[in-house]
């Protein structure tokens, strides 16, 4: 995705992964976890492109909202464009991921493995108020699968006539 600028064959290529998405059964181990790794990719680097936009605007309000100059302003503008770019394809990732979860989640048992074992990438964008809807079932589906199974209850305290009884 780094080398090739084409959106448009980025986009195609990931509606054809939501639209397979619903009918995902028996997900190779590898294919889940670079499902979760496309993710991953895509999470940072729209990460990166808006702290760049932060930094930008607050170098910005600094200087006294100076308007950009000439090569300055088509930059502002491509990182902006590119932004918004990552933030689509960000969102058609994370509509992969609930997709699959949704609809086939019990077909899946190496999806839930790579999400458990990856669950640590949707943290920086768990309280992004763009990704949030989206990021909720996939927090729901870990919170679930994440517990650790409760132990069992202890049995009763044998009394003496329950003791008799077994012998």
């Amino acid at each position: 995705m780094t080398h090739m600028r084409d959106t448009y064959v980025h986009t195609n290529c990931l509606a054809a992964l939501a639209n397979m998405a619903p009918s995902y059964k028996g997900l190779h181990p590898h294919a889940a976890r670079c499902l979760i790794s496309l993710y991953d990719v895509l999470a940072r680097k729209y990460l990166r492109l808006s702290q760049a936009a932060s930094e930008r605007e607050e170098g910005e309000v600094r200087e006294g909202t100076a308007p950009l100059g000439g090569e300055e302003e088509e930059e502002g503008e491509e990182e902006g464009g590119e932004l918004q770019v990552y933030t689509d394809f960000l969102r058609i990732a994370l509509e992969v991921i609930n997709l699959a979860l949704s609809m086939t989640l019990s077909h899946n048992e190496h999806f839930i493995y790579a999400l458990l074992e990856r669950q640590h990438v949707f943290a920086p964008l768990r309280n992004h108020e763009r990704f949030a809807d989206l990021l909720d079932n996939i927090d729901r589906v870990l919170e679930h699968f994440g517990q650790a199974p409760s132990p069992p209850p202890p049995p009763p305290p044998l009394t003496t006539t329950a003791y008799h009884h077994r012998l």
